[in-house]
């Protein structure tokens, strides 16, 4: 089982299409993301006989999603973007499901890019961005990904192994993708 992530063009384009656009951008991250989803799938798993009291093993069943199974993380996908769609009011993109827009009440969109627990998303001004995170952050534990480095207008980030060198003013962005 797989699940739908961004690919890295498309983390490209998006990374464009909001420097062209002159876009905020905000990086966050979920911890623990699988942990945060719970299973459909009936899953028993055996205890080893150290974690026991009486030296036996026992057999114990899974409610929630944990790191190695096979189906963590299309499990995790489908809780995050469930809440996005149901709770939220964003709409995920058919041909790029890593991918989605919310509305805004100034009526234009901001775009979100989700790779398993990294999420980027884009708004209009800071307080928007801002703003969005943290609905999503009050649901999901997570955590504000700072940029690298800011110097005045030039804000530097590192997003999926791709260095990214913003300026927001200019409306100009670098991305180097030598770790990619």
């Amino acid at each position: 089982m797989f699940s739908p992530v961004a690919a890295y063009p498309a983390a490209r384009a998006f990374l464009t299409e909001g420097a062209a656009r002159g876009l905020v951008p905000r990086q966050f991250d979920i911890r623990n993301a699988f942990v945060q989803s719970y299973l459909k799938e009936r899953i028993n798993v055996r205890l080893p006989k150290e974690w026991s009291e009486d030296g036996n093993e026992h057999v114990v069943r899974l409610v929630r999603a944990l790191y190695g199974l096979r189906v963590s993380p299309v499990t995790w996908y489908r809780t995050f973007s469930a809440y996005l769609v149901d709770k939220l009011g964003w709409e995920q993109n058919v041909k790029e499901p890593g991918t989605f827009r919310r509305k805004l009440r100034d009526g234009s969109h901001a775009p979100m890019l989700v790779y398993v627990d990294d999420c980027m998303l884009l708004a209009s001004n800071a307080s928007e961005a801002d703003s969005l995170v943290k609905e999503i952050l009050d649901h999901f534990d997570g955590q504000f990904v700072p940029p690298v480095t800011t110097v005045g207008t030039q804000v530097e980030m590192d997003f999926l192994g791709l260095q990214v060198q913003y300026n927001h003013a200019r409306r100009t962005m670098k991305i180097l993708a030598t770790k990619a």
